[in-house]
Formats: structure tokens, C-alpha cells, sequence
């Protein structure tokens, strides 16, 4: 048996050599390296160039307040207390459970609308965290924010309007009734920002 190499054997050995140096200095492509979901940034930008022009921030925006606007209307107005008060006491067991599914679908159809343009936050928490990881900029983030807001509070008034709500007894809160003589204002506002996040 030769101990020899042969000019082919040669080429074989570097070019593995080569394959062994791509892989050791992470030059190789993955499956995640060939689909990018979301670019995270090395440190925060006030504004990306790239993804932050006029006419990509309008279309955003207005996704992110349409998409609120029907989350708050859907989301609340499947909880309307009037409907739930006039259920008889045994159909009333089988709409908590058709309502929780109701609004999953609602959000998930609403997010999968909105993925492709706005990243589908739909809710002001998810675009802080999105910030967080670096992966929108501040001028979207606050564009987003305000979009949101206004969506939610055009949200209730469309439920305020359509379900009207103006009977309501005086110690409501916004569309839902909290008791305040069991509750003070303070643990109402934070239930409910908690309870949104």
C-alpha cells in the first residue's frame, strides 16, 4: 500500500480544509441566516432610512390604528355586559368559552392582516418590546403608539355608540363596571393596564 498522495487526494484535502475554515469562522449560511424574520440592531435608531419612508410609516400607521380600533371593538364588544345580562344562567356557561375563542380568532386574523405590513402589534406593549429588542426604530415606535392609542380609544367609542352605553349606572369605568366601593380608582387603572400587557 503507497503512503503516497495523489494530485487528486491534494485537492480533496483543501478543499475541506477550506469547508472546515468557513464553518469555524461562522461564514456559512443557515436556515435563519437565509430567511430574516426581523433584523435585530445593534443599538437603537431614532430613525431607520430603510424601512422608515412616508409612505411605508402612513401605510403602518394606519394598519396599527385600524387593527386597535377593531381589537378594542371586537374584544369589548364581545364582553358586552348588556348581552351577558340578558343570557339565561345556563347559556351563559357556553358564551365565556365561544368568547375567548371569538377574540383569538379576531386577534390572530388581525395580526396575520397586519404582519406583512406594520409587524401586527396591535397593542402598545408589543411594539415597547419590539423597541426593546432593537428591532423598530423610536420614530416607529411613537408613530405606533399614538396610532394604537387613538385606534383603542375610536375602538370604544364605537362600542359606546353602537351598544349604547349611556344608561350605564355612574360608578362605571370606561365600558367596564368595577365596584368602587370594593375598588379604589388606583387598583382600577393599574388591573387595567396589567391586565392589558
Amino acid at each position: 500500500v503507497s503512503t503516497q498522495s495523489t494530485g487528486d487526494d491534494q485537492t480533496e484535502l483543501s478543499e475541506i480544509r477550506v469547508a472546515l475554515n468557513k464553518c469555524s469562522s461562522h461564514e456559512s449560511t443557515s436556515v435563519d441566516d437565509e430567511v430574516p424574520v426581523t433584523s435585530r440592531r445593534a443599538v437603537w435608531k431614532l430613525v431607520d432610512r430603510d424601512e422608515d419612508t412616508p409612505r411605508l410609516l402612513a401605510r403602518a400607521v394606519l394598519a396599527e390604528f385600524v387593527g386597535t380600533l377593531l381589537l378594542i371593538g371586537v374584544g369589548i364588544g364581545l364582553a358586552n355586559p348588556r348581552v351577558i345580562g340578558k343570557l339565561e344562567p345556563g347559556s351563559r356557561i357556553l358564551y365565556s368559552p365561544n368568547m375567548g375563542i371569538g377574540a383569538s380568532l379576531a386577534v390572530g386574523a388581525l395580526v396575520y392582516v397586519g404582519l406583512p405590513v406594520s409587524g401586527g402589534h396591535i397593542n402598545p406593549a408589543v411594539s415597547l418590546g419590539l423597541f426593546l429588542d432593537k428591532r423598530i426604530s423610536v420614530l416607529r415606535l411613537f408613530l405606533y403608539w399614538a396610532a394604537q392609542f387613538i385606534g383603542g380609544i375610536a375602538g370604544g367609542g364605537l362600542i359606546f355608540v353602537l351598544c349604547n352605553y349611556k344608561d350605564r349606572p355612574s360608578h362605571s369605568i370606561g365600558l367596564v363596571s368595577y365596584d368602587l366601593e370594593e375598588y379604589t380608582y388606583v387598583q382600577v387603572f393599574f388591573n387595567e393596564v396589567f391586565g392589558t400587557m
